[in-house]
């Protein structure tokens, strides 16, 4: 998301959240409740002195809130900040992807069994067989 130099210092990473959402789903904001217990905004590793934008990471305190607000943001399919298009999409971090390498082996001897498997956080493992679970 491209952010003017100064103005997440000036506006805060919060706010700037609460003006995306303000801005693109109007029929959510009332709804919402948005209790956002921790910003990060991601380094710029790759050449320190070459602007080019980063990151920014929330954690809601809600899982709910951010589920509504990444299906509204697809049916949408163009979120707007300040006239220019910007991306929300699940945190891909290091844990849920170790965790679903860890799974990968035993859904593959399930899927060859014919079981229809899948893990529902907290790492609940459920699977289907002849439409039983």
């Amino acid at each position: 998301m491209d952010i003017i130099k100064g103005e997440e210092k000036e506006q805060g990473l919060v706010s700037i959240f609460r003006q995306i959402v303000h801005e693109n789903f109007q029929n959510l904001r009332n709804e919402l409740e948005l209790r956002i217990q921790e910003v990060n905004r991601t380094s710029n590793y790759l050449n320190p002195k070459k602007p080019s934008s980063r990151h920014i990471v929330l954690k809601l305190s809600k899982v709910d809130n951010k589920d509504r607000i990444l299906r509204a943001a697809r049916e949408k399919k163009k979120v707007i900040y300040k006239g220019k298009p910007i991306r929300l999409s699940l945190d891909f971090s290091a844990q849920p992807l170790q965790t679903r390498k860890e799974w990968n082996q035993i859904f593959e001897l399930l899927s060859k069994r014919n079981y229809q498997s899948r893990i529902m956080y907290p790492t609940k493992l459920s699977f289907k067989y002849e439409g039983e679970i």
